[in-house]
């Protein structure tokens, strides 16, 4: 990155020259406003820095000759001023400067240096879907999205970018309004804000060659992010698509912060188990697949044996500690699709899907076997389980009264075994 400071001061000239300089940033310094002229229609700048009086003019004659000329059209000029009249500054934004800092304030004018450098030289990480018929313009679009650090995937009209969309997600769409095939990039859009969850989220950037307002608000008001007109800068599409990058990022970000809560709120602290609102939510499912596939469904009722003794003994902290390694038993012991449950107190259960009764039974005796040699904090653990698999048009009450009285029959049995009931 460069950076032209100009300001009749050879001391400011240093001060904010300094400020880049600190950061890697390459400056050159002028001290009027013929001189920055000059140096602008000669290189290529990032950023403008500029003092509003010049000496040989003012800034805004400097922006406007500029911009007149072209060549500068896509640098940011911020001004830098000793004048506190809000009106000056005010007529600086006004006239097209980013932003107006006095030279006293050097703490925010280094805030925003910092925040604009991060954002001019941050890689971005992300997918792009390019959308864009000709071949040329696609070439040129792909090439900065590549810089950037992005990658891209190139559609010619909006079915085929349609059929890539079901197939899998992108960071941000770029879509042409005027496409080869039947649909426009207003149809894509629209397909787009139609599909459920963070799919339908996507950042859109719109573009387009015509000059038509009604067309442009058409293509906001179906749900594109930004909208920028063709041939588009290259300095103008990196910077919009990073804002998109970056709202994505954001969706991204707080989706997984919702799924993280939703989670939190389905398990058990201490154990980390599923609770028994999650359990209530995924019974039915599992016994509706149960019957639509003609396949078992098993319950595992968990009891441990003397669980009151072990905390009235060694204290809650220690029954804690027992409760947390039984748990990671039969985490590390359960299948994929297998519900582990923290049912209340000392009560655990396994849904087991795809098993029957007997299979169920071997497959809890193994785990009651692991789990009597735990010995958390040097505390014996046993633990009695009943065993029943899911019978035509029974609900999950009937389901689990048979599971606990079989839980109550280990117990009256003995404790520490597993007793299944047909």
């Amino acid at each position: 990155m460069k950076v032209l400071v100009a300001d009749p001061s050879r001391f400011m000239r240093n001060v904010f020259g300094s400020i880049f300089l600190a950061r890697n940033i390459e400056v050159q310094t002028v001290e009027n406003g013929c001189q920055a002229l000059i140096a602008l229609e000669r290189e290529d700048f990032d950023l403008a820095c500029v003092a509003l009086e010049l000496g040989d003019m003012h800034a805004t004659e400097l922006l406007m000759c500029a911009r007149a000329r072209q060549r500068s059209n896509v640098v940011s000029f911020v001004a830098i001023t000793s004048d506190r009249e809000k009106a000056h500054i005010d007529a600086a934004l006004a006239a097209g400067f980013s932003a107006c800092f006095h030279k006293s304030n050097q703490a925010a004018f280094e805030a925003y240096v910092d925040t604009w450098t991060a954002s001019a030289t941050r890689r971005l990480n992300g997918s792009v879907l390019l959308v864009e018929d000709n071949e040329a313009t696609a070439r040129f679009c792909r090439e900065i999205m590549q810089h950037m650090g992005l990658t891209v995937e190139v559609k010619a009209s909006a079915e085929a970018a349609v059929d890539a969309l079901r197939h899998r997600s992108f960071s941000v769409v770029v879509t042409d309004f005027v496409l080869a095939g039947l649909q426009t990039g207003l149809d894509l859009i629209h397909f787009i804000r139609a599909r459920p969850g963070a799919a339908g989220r996507t950042p859109i950037l719109a573009l387009s060659a015509s000059d038509n307002a009604g067309q442009r608000i058409e293509i906001l008001r179906a749900g594109a992010n930004d909208f920028a007109h063709k041939p588009v800068l290259p300095e103008e599409l990196e910077v919009r698509l990073r804002n998109l990058i970056t709202l994505s990022d954001l969706f991204a970000s707080l989706d997984a912060q919702h799924q993280m809560v939703k989670d939190m709120a389905q398990r058990d602290r201490l154990t980390g188990l599923y609770n028994r609102h999650r359990l209530e939510e995924l019974a039915p499912e599992l016994m509706a697949e149960s019957r639509r596939t003609h396949k078992p469904l098993s319950l595992v009722l968990i009891d441990l044996d003397h669980f009151k003794r072990i905390n009235d003994t060694f204290g809650h902290a220690a029954g804690d500690k027992v409760l947390i390694a039984v748990a990671s038993v039969l985490r590390n012991g359960a299948r994929s699709e297998d519900v582990a449950v923290r049912y209340g107190g000392e009560e655990l259960l396994l849904l087991l899907p795809g098993l029957d009764v007997k299979q169920a039974a071997l497959g809890a005796d193994r785990m009651r076997r692991h789990i009597e040699g735990l010995r958390p904090s040097d505390i014996p653990v046993t633990c009695s389980m009943g065993v029943a698999a899911l019978k035509p048009d029974e609900d999950f009450e009937a389901l689990f009264r048979r599971a606990d009285a079989a839980a109550y029959q280990a117990k009256q049995h003995g404790r520490n075994q597993v007793i299944a009931h047909q």
